[in-house]
């Protein structure tokens, strides 16, 4: 019996190192969250890339995209704005440390790289410091050693200080990377391929080089599967080989693929995978079968094609999980897949891929495939993270401001229904704080007189934490009426497309995105109207080819953050206001004197609530003024081309009306009818003579978003203080 028993305790000892051994402390944590993800991807380690770059031809001596520029963009970039706004934010939120082999830029944010050098200390403590918001991480640096890791995005704050970022750290080294860092190309570096990068990460070409002959088009190619090796090995996942010790559970390449139909029918999703390495041998260094890949090909694959099918009401083509000899899918030592997502080819996927929604909806289904492989993987449990809030809402009374907020359930998955709430406190345009967890919809603090607060919420549960919402913002002056914002620009989309005859179609001429946020794979206007001209070349590909002059321009959409910035120019002018999306809109609110709707790009559908709300709260009836603004305020038309008004006073002024890095644009702007025999034409458009605005003692409305404008701030003020 004591040799039994001595045995058992053998085993458990045995086990406990063990399960210490292989579960080493995650590369990087985040412990300045004030939440803990139990059932989601907590501690897993993912390579992810988002397919192609730019490379250098030789033999043409330039630089040049891998893919065609069809359909206003190009895959190069195209995969990106699924993986940079959507799913590696998503796979960060349940808990993963993600890592990609190109450069990482979240639109309208810069990326904080650090590295370190190994020590036997586990973890190690840094600070990182955004102006005087400061966040702690641990860092695992018995492992990743001499190489650049990515660590976090912080947000492009408007004020000085939040601009400078320090870290504190013993032995560890930070940089900083946007948009506009420059590559070898000359062009931005996150649109580059990854064989340029990896040597800036510090892993040396002997690292992963087969053979020197090869052109930096195949060398993008082989690079991926050594930068994974050298990432896992000296791991538990691949002992055998030279490398930084980083356990990486799996590996996706997100691609796009070619091919088109005859019809205006789907292509649909593919997933591959390879079942045995350059070697022939068919199990990964840790002993498992590589048909394990196949595990994960087909819980990404399915879950795709469900959420697509489901959301869109339709039957997204499930086209095959296919065993072949890639290198993307055979050289790596972890279980990997390639997704083929859709055909950025052909007309019909396309129609559905350069909408923003759809962007998120495939982004989602693929996060939630990978959480449940790696579930099912290790006999653990899975939570899909919540999806946003919504209808977003702040009041004063005194000194006193309450944040109120509505859960967002989703229909595609009950259990992510959120159990508790993280609340994100910006003051005067400084940094984002680490957040405030609360278990209820709504939250009361105190307003310091002349302190700009903006909010913004994400829901969470066991599984992680959701996207952020919009932002809503307030400010109590010394001014005893605030002004209310309404917040009613929610929409986003993409180009308007259609067939307008048998031989002809795709992107409407003029018709532009509402990016969500801001859009980084735009390339510029399609150019090519022709359905019976094929595929050439990339360089002359056919039917949908489209220009190359805006690539790489992160341009400006929906940013969701209205509400503060109309509030910011309300601070300045001392009054005091309060805000809230369209959702979150009382009857009680024909109480305040002063309502500012921004409308932004909205659809008619959102202009007609509006105005029915309006009409049903007597907003516009003498004691209360209104300013209301937007493309679909007054009757449909392009009713502007020249983006010039003259005003009243024989002013010009002038609005953007295509895609640009700087503001807010719109192509599409409507011309605005008198309301009543007091009122008085603000301006009309210099080319058409129609009316761009009307203002009254009551109101003042206009046919274009004033966001638009290129002196904004000033006429915007103007237009308030008239009120």
């Amino acid at each position: 019996m004591q040799k039994l028993l001595f045995f058992i305790l053998c085993v458990l000892c045995a086990n406990a190192i063990s399960a210490k051994k292989t579960n080493p402390a995650p590369l990087i944590r985040d412990v300045s969250r004030p939440y803990t993800v139990t059932d989601g991807l907590q501690d897993r380690h993912i390579a992810l890339w988002a397919s192609h770059g730019l490379y250098w031809n030789a033999d043409e001596s330039r630089w040049k995209f891998q893919r065609a520029h069809i359909w206003t963009t190009v895959e190069d970039m195209f995969s990106s704005s699924f993986t940079a706004p959507y799913l590696v934010p998503m796979l960060e939120n349940a808990g993963a440390v993600v890592m990609q082999p190109r450069a990482y830029v979240r639109p309208g944010y810069r990326s904080v790289y650090i590295r370190w050098t190994k020590t036997k200390k586990q973890p190690t403590m840094v600070t990182l410091h955004r102006g005087d918001v400061a966040t702690q991480y641990e860092i695992n640096t018995t492992i990743g050693d001499g190489l650049w890791h990515y660590l976090c995005t912080v947000d492009n704050g408007a004020s000085e200080h939040s601009d400078n970022c320090t870290i504190d750290g013993e032995g560890v080294e930070m940089r900083v990377i946007d948009e506009h860092t420059l590559g070898k190309s000359g062009r931005p570096r996150w649109m580059e391929a990854a064989r340029y990068w990896l040597p800036e990460m510090g892993i040396a070409d002997a690292a992963w080089i087969r053979d020197t002959t090869y052109t930096d088009y195949l060398n993008d190619i082989v690079c991926r599967g050594g930068w994974v090796n050298y990432l896992c090995g000296k791991s538990k996942v691949n002992p055998k080989m030279e490398g930084v010790g980083i356990p990486i559970d799996m590996c996706l390449a997100f691609h796009t693929d070619a091919g088109t139909t005859m019809t205006d029918s789907l292509v649909g999703s593919l997933a591959i995978y390879t079942n045995h390495n350059r070697l022939g041998k068919k199990t990964y260094p840790t002993k498992e079968s590589r048909c394990i890949s196949r595990d994960l090909a087909d819980s990404v694959l399915t879950q795709v094609v469900a959420d697509l099918s489901r959301t869109y009401s339709l039957e997204w083509p499930k086209r095959a999980i296919r065993q072949a000899n890639y290198g993307e899918t055979r050289d790596p030592e972890v279980p990997t897949i390639i997704l083929e997502l859709l055909s950025h080819q052909n007309y019909a996927d396309m129609s559905y891929a350069l909408n923003p929604q759809f962007r998120f909806t495939a982004a989602r289904a693929v996060y939630k495939g990978i959480g449940r492989f790696l579930a099912a993987r290790r006999h653990t449990t899975f939570t899909p993270q919540p999806l946003p809030p919504t209808a977003l809402r702040t009041d004063l009374a005194g000194d006193s401001l309450r944040l109120t907020w509505q859960a967002v359930q989703d229909s595609l998955e009950p259990t992510a229904a959120p159990t508790y709430f993280i609340i994100y406190t910006r003051e005067n345009e400084g940094s984002w704080d680490n957040g405030t967890l609360i278990l209820n919809s709504s939250l009361t603090i105190h307003s310091e007189a002349g302190v700009q607060y903006d909010f913004c919420v994400a829901a969470g549960n066991a599984g992680g934490i959701s996207m952020r919402s919009p932002i809503v913002s307030a400010c109590q002056m010394d001014s005893v009426s605030p002004i209310l914002i309404v917040d009613a620009f929610a929409e986003v989309r993409g180009p308007k497309m259609m067939a307008f005859d048998s031989l002809t179609g795709g992107v409407i001429p003029g018709s532009r995105p509402v990016p969500d946020g801001y859009e980084m794979a735009y390339t510029g206007e399609q150019i090519n109207y022709d359905r019976r001209d094929p595929w050439h070349t990339d360089d002359d590909c056919g039917f949908g080819m489209s220009s190359l002059q805006r690539a790489g321009q992160l341009l400006v959409g929906n940013t969701h953050d209205w509400s503060a910035q109309h509030g910011c120019l309300l601070r300045q002018m001392g009054k005091s206001y309060v805000s809230c999306m369209e959702a979150a809109l009382l009857p009680s609110d024909s109480a305040f004197e002063v309502v500012d709707i921004i409308l932004g790009k909205s659809d008619t559908s959102v202009v007609y609530r509006m105005n029915t709300t309006i009409e049903q709260m007597r907003w516009t009836e003498g004691r209360h003024r209104v300013v209301m603004s937007g493309s679909a305020v007054g009757y449909p038309s392009r009713a502007c081309y020249s983006g010039q008004i003259q005003t009243l006073d024989n002013q010009i002024i002038t609005f953007r009306q295509e895609l640009n890095p700087e503001q807010l644009s719109a192509e599409d702007v409507s011309a605005v009818s008198k309301l009543s025999s007091s009122d008085v034409i603000w301006g009309r458009y210099s080319d058409t003579g129609l009316p761009a605005g009307i203002v009254n003692t009551n109101y003042a409305i206009f046919g274009f978003p004033l966001e638009t404008l290129d002196n904004f701030n000033s006429i915007y003020q103007q237009i308030i203080f008239q009120l």
